[in-house]
């Protein structure tokens, strides 16, 4: 008979004290016959929401450098040449 471990979901022997998969401690086995069900299509739907939002980040990264820092490169360079501009009220 087998059981599924908590941990990862993953099938192993009923005697198993810890998982072979990911070394969860079975504490109180679940039979397999009472363990809950996945469907394969909540897990695709969940992975397609992730991988959007990665893209999402990504895309929004990407402009982040390529607007930033080019405007804090040239605010600093003008900020270099106003300080120079100033420089006489220091002497």
């Amino acid at each position: 008979m087998n059981i599924i471990c908590p941990g990862c979901n993953q099938s192993i022997s009923a005697d198993s004290k810890y998982c072979s998969y990911c070394g969860y401690e079975i504490t109180q086995p679940i039979a397999l016959e009472n363990a809950p069900k996945i469907r394969s299509d909540d897990k695709n739907q969940k992975i397609m929401v992730l991988k959007n939002k990665i893209d999402e980040y990504t895309t929004w990264g990407i402009i982040s450098i390529f607007l930033f820092w080019p405007l804090a490169i040239y605010f600093f360079i003008k900020r270099s040449e106003f300080k120079n501009e100033l420089s006489f009220l220091s002497k």
